[in-house]
């Protein structure tokens, strides 16, 4: 389905790819250049029997590489990156996914530096419906 965002002017949409995988794009105006993600999600029952996924953005030529799992209505989802403020180091990633009742998308996103500790984070609510666009 499609969602717009409460943070700016963005979209999300995703789809189906079978019955396994969730494919998920992202577009935003934003200066000074528009944003574009694409993420690919689903469940590995053959190997490590937790949810996976990987994400690209044209914010970084980095492959975001996810595990994770689900608790209750939220999908919990940890990578490790390059730290945005030091590319020599790395961080931890935690998304979280909180599928609510009225159909819409909580998602937030929480950075921890090396050493563990939180450093920054992100939180958007997406209602379904019109593109950002449309409104």
């Amino acid at each position: 389905g499609d969602w717009s965002s409460d943070v700016c002017s963005s979209d999300l949409t995703c789809r189906m790819v079978g019955r396994f995988w969730l494919v998920l794009d992202v577009t935003a105006e934003s200066d000074p250049k528009p944003y574009r993600g694409h993420g690919m999600y689903g469940f590995d029952s053959l190997k490590t029997k937790k949810c996976t996924g990987t994400w690209a953005d044209s914010t970084s030529p980095f492959l975001w590489k996810y595990q994770g799992e689900i608790k209750g209505n939220k999908l919990i989802m940890r990578s490790q990156g390059p730290d945005p403020t030091d590319k020599s180091k790395m961080i931890t990633t935690v998304d979280t996914w909180e599928f609510k009742k009225d159909g819409s998308l909580i998602l937030s996103s929480e950075m921890k530096n090396s050493d563990g500790r939180p450093f920054g984070s992100m939180k958007s609510i997406c209602r379904p419906g019109k593109s950002a666009k449309d409104k």
